[in-house]
C-alpha cells in the first residue's frame, strides 16, 4: 500500500518580506512588499488585489520567478516542507489564509502555484477573518484545520500538520482542532536556522501506549503495514533521529517511541 501524505499549514507573510529584499525589485515594490508583510492596511488592499490577478502582472511574474528559483531560502512554508518534498511525501498541501489578511492571500495563491507545478494537490482555504479580530480568527482556523484534517484522515491519507509557519497561537489552535477532531496525525516544526526537523504524534493517552506496544512487536515490519497510531509515532522517531523515510521498523524507532512514553510518564 503506497502511503499518501497531507501537510496542513498556516500561511505567514515572511514570503512578502524576504522577496521586498531579495527578488530585484524597484523602490516602489519592494516598498509596497515591506508593509503588506507588515499587515499595513493600504497595502493590503493592493496585496489583495495582485491575489486575484492571475498570470497577468508583472510583479507577480516577478514574485514567482523569485520563489521557484530560491523555494526554500524565499519560504518559510517551503523550507519547512523541504525535507518531506524531497522524500516524496506530500501528495497534498491545505493551506490556511486569513480571508481579511490580502497579504497572506497573495502568498498562499503563489506557494499553491509552486507546488501544483511540483504535482502536489493544493486546497487553499479563507478563514474568516483573523487579522482584524484575532479571537474569532483562531477559532475558526481551529474549526477549518480539524475538520479538514479528518476529512483527509478518512480518505486514507497521513496527516501531517505542519507547525512552523505563522505564529505560535495559530500553531496551538491547529494543534488542538486536530486533536479535538480526534484525527491520528504527526506535528512537525523546522528549525529554519539549524536545518533540523523535530516532530511529535498527535495521540491521546491510551494510544500512545498501544503504538508503543505494537512496535514492540514489529520490529522489521513496513511502516505501510501499521496502524495509524504507530505509524505516526514511527515518523516522529525518524525526524527526531534524523533518518527521515519509509523503510521497515528498527529496534531504534522504538527506543525513540519508549523514550516518549516515558517522558508522557505512562513507562
Amino acid at each position: 500500500m503506497a502511503l499518501k501524505f497531507s501537510h496542513h499549514m498556516t500561511v505567514g507573510t515572511s514570503f512578502l518580506r524576504n522577496a521586498s529584499r531579495s527578488a530585484g525589485l524597484d523602490r516602489g515594490q519592494a516598498d509596497l512588499l515591506e508593509r503588506c508583510s507588515r499587515l499595513d492596511v493600504d497595502a493590503e488592499d493592493e496585496c489583495e488585489r495582485l491575489a486575484g490577478a492571475g498570470r497577468s502582472d508583472p510583479l507577480l511574474d516577478r514574485l514567482r520567478y523569485y520563489l521557484s528559483s530560491r523555494p526554500y531560502e524565499a519560504s518559510a512554508e517551503l523550507n519547512s516542507l523541504q525535507p518531506f518534498l524531497e522524500a516524496g511525501m506530500v501528495q497534498r498541501a491545505v493551506l490556511y489564509y486569513y480571508s481579511d489578511s490580502g497579504a497572506a492571500h497573495l502568498v498562499a495563491v503563489l506557494l499553491g502555484e509552486h507546488l501544483r507545478g511540483q504535482g502536489v494537490d493544493v486546497e487553499l482555504v479563507a478563514v474568516g477573518e483573523g487579522e482584524r479580530n484575532l479571537p474569532a480568527g483562531l477559532l475558526n482556523l481551529l474549526r477549518e484545520v480539524g475538520s479538514r484534517a479528518s476529512q483527509d484522515s478518512s480518505k486514507g491519507y497521513v496527516v501531517m500538520l505542519n507547525i512552523t509557519p505563522g505564529f505560535k497561537a495559530e500553531a496551538a489552535y491547529s494543534t488542538l482542532g486536530v486533536i479535538l477532531h480526534s484525527v491520528t496525525a504527526l506535528a512537525y516544526y523546522r528549525h529554519e536556522a539549524m536545518k533540523t526537523t523535530v516532530g511529535v504524534p498527535l495521540l491521546v493517552r491510551q494510544s500512545l501506549v498501544s503504538a508503543v506496544q505494537e512496535l514492540r512487536g514489529k520490529v522489521g515490519a513496513q511502516v505501510e503495514d501499521l496502524s495509524a497510531e504507530a505509524r505516526v509515532t514511527v515518523l516522529a522517531a525518524r525526524l527526531n533521529l534524523g533518518r527521515l523515510g519509509l523503510g521497515p521498523v528498527t529496534r531504534d524507532d522504538v527506543m525513540w517511541a519508549e523514550g516518549l512514553l516515558a517522558a508522557s510518564g505512562l513507562a
